[in-house]
């Protein structure tokens, strides 16, 4: 999984100054939560994923970075404007995946 630091304002100007890129730099240890809230609890949903975070800067394996980013792009339009290619992305390996559904039809992995 990979995370762009793109262009949106930010408080600096140098994303490596970032709090979530301090804070992997410091404990790369991750995890993502996916939620799906409903009025009727019958509905709820979650998706934990579990990883470890780096820094992936551009010049690592610039083909690889500039692949990358075409395929960002090609999902996420927005992303065509935005001067990506000096800057690093976050990349998650992940090692583990729980999820939990108030009706079961989700199930836990990886724990």
């Amino acid at each position: 999984m990979h995370v762009p630091l793109d262009e949106k304002p930010k408080r600096g100007s140098d994303v490596r100054e970032l709090a979530r890129v301090r804070d992997i730099l410091i404990r790369p240890r991750v995890t993502l939560l996916f939620d799906h809230w409903s009025e009727d609890w019958t509905a709820l949903a979650w998706v934990r994923a579990r990883g470890t975070a780096t820094l992936w800067e551009p010049g690592e394996d610039a083909a690889a970075h500039r692949r990358l980013l075409e395929a960002l792009r090609d999902k996420y339009p927005q992303y065509r404007s935005h001067a990506l290619e000096d800057r690093p992305l976050i990349r998650i390996e992940l090692d583990g995946i729980t999820s939990w559904s108030a009706d079961g039809h989700l199930e836990a992995e990886g724990d």
